[in-house]
């Protein structure tokens, strides 16, 4: 199928500067003539805004900023980057050659080490929940109690200091944040610049911004202590830059005009041609993809109305199928795909995948309570129920052939199976198994 899965970025803030203005007195420029250039520090994981482009140079807005600075006071500007989660103050301090870091926010921790220029931009701070829980959680005030994701470098910006039944769960970098509230570690997490643009590249449409907590978060370059006049000199830099120069800037890597989805000719014909795309709707697939009363209900369902309005698609589901029938229906052409399928060397032969992951599959081992299997090595001898023509069936035909299995039509067949006694355990979806409260049966997991 034509690759046309792509998407929308829409990200707001603000950016400080007045008219030019720029002269530097005899000692700024004496110090500035007796530097070759002036190395920082900078992160490289904020997409559009700081990161490594497909030639492996550094690219975003924030380095067509500096380059403007550069210009503008006449000297090469290096950077040593560091991926998020690397970076260290303690790393910056420690590099001679180094003068500061590209990227800081005004917490006390960075004006203890470093001399901060004003701000160069303004970011808002958002508070991002699933779906689910955006109608409960409008404020701070709606996270006492609850478990709130943020990032390390914002936990001293002072906004959640009165806010003292609110466990804190710290993470390095955004993506190990944004997998906290994906898979329900946390009730919400704080995001800021370049959250919209990593939420929607990993495909995280369970996470959607719920508010702002603050407007003008400041973003500053910090310059270690020992280079004060090229803190004056970077000051007098970012005032004198033209304010239109600036919103270009941001026009090019952040509208939406720039990077909205342009079908190519071969991807338009394929939508002209195929204006009702067929998926399967299973009858318990829960939480993914399921019905109540013949109405299609899930993640996976969820996920694809956005995907078909987007395009501009209607969807038809064909229901009262197996997992063993979808496959075989895709195969043979009588659905147009799956949402969430597993990918196995098999079936590469015949079918083809998105380059995208829709659903992170966690493999689950489910018995009774008082079953003596506790891990995988128990199951020798044991009967196992397994989803027929699903990629566990298949990794056991070719790495265990001698293993007893019992096929089932889904995962809560195969627990039906064991709650029956006609198996030992049944391997399948972690979080489907998870959701079956019955005290009789223990869910652990298995295999990522």
């Amino acid at each position: 199928m034509i690759n046309i899965f792509r998407f929308l970025f829409f990200s707001l803030f603000t950016i400080n500067a007045v008219a030019d203005n720029f002269a530097l007195t005899e000692a700024e420029q004496t110090w500035l003539d007796a530097q070759q250039t002036i190395t920082l520090s900078t992160l490289v994981a904020i997409p559009n805004f700081s990161m490594i482009d497909e030639q492996g140079e550094l690219s975003g807005l924030l380095y067509d900023y500096l380059a403007l600075i550069s210009q503008k006071i006449n000297k090469p500007i290096k950077f040593h980057p560091f991926q998020e989660g690397q970076y260290t103050v303690e790393k910056v301090m420690d590099m001679e050659d180094v003068y500061g870091q590209t990227l800081l926010f005004n917490t006390p921790n960075n004006r203890q080490h470093f001399l901060l220029t004003t701000p160069y931009m303004k970011t808002p701070l958002i508070v991002f929940t699933s779906r689910k829980s955006k109608s409960e959680i409008k404020t701070l005030e709606n996270l006492q109690g609850k478990k709130l994701g943020i990032l390390k470098p914002l936990t001293n910006l002072g906004f959640l200091s009165s806010y003292n039944n609110i466990e804190l769960s710290r993470s390095p970098n955004r993506l190990s944040l944004l997998n906290k509230l994906q898979y329900g570690d946390v009730d919400a997490i704080i995001g800021s610049i370049g959250f919209h643009q990593l939420i929607k590249e990993n495909q995280y449409t369970n996470i959607v911004p719920a508010f702002n907590i603050k407007n003008n978060a400041p973003i500053s370059i910090g310059i270690k202590p020992e280079h004060p006049l090229l803190l004056s000199i970077l000051n007098k830099a970012i005032a004198a830059l033209p304010k239109t120069t600036l919103l270009t800037l941001s026009d090019k890597w952040f509208d939406n005009d720039n990077i909205n989805q342009k079908w190519t000719t071969e991807e338009q014909a394929y939508i002209k041609n195929h204006p009702v795309l067929k998926v399967p709707n299973f009858n318990r697939l829960p939480p993914f993809n399921f019905n109540e009363n013949g109405t299609p209900r899930g993640y996976s369902i969820d996920y694809l109305k956005l995907m078909a309005d987007y395009i501009g698609v209607d969807l038809q589901y064909v229901q009262d199928i197996n997992w063993g029938d979808a496959i075989q229906m895709l195969q043979d052409g009588e659905i147009d795909f799956i949402p969430h399928i597993a990918v196995t060397d098999e079936r590469k032969k015949t079918i083809a995948y998105s380059d995208f992951t829709h659903i992170e599959y966690t493999t689950g081992l489910a018995t009774r309570s008082d079953s003596d299997i506790k891990n995988f090595e128990d199951l020798t001898d044991k009967t196992i129920a397994v989803t027929e023509r699903s990629f566990i069936h298949s990794y056991f035909k070719k790495n265990y052939p001698n293993q007893k299995l019992f096929l089932v039509a889904s995962t809560n067949a195969g627990v039906d199976a064991v709650s029956s006694g006609k198996v030992d355990a049944t391997i399948g979806s972690f979080k489907r198994q998870s959701r079956c409260n019955d005290w009789q049966f223990t869910c652990n997991e298995l295999l990522h």
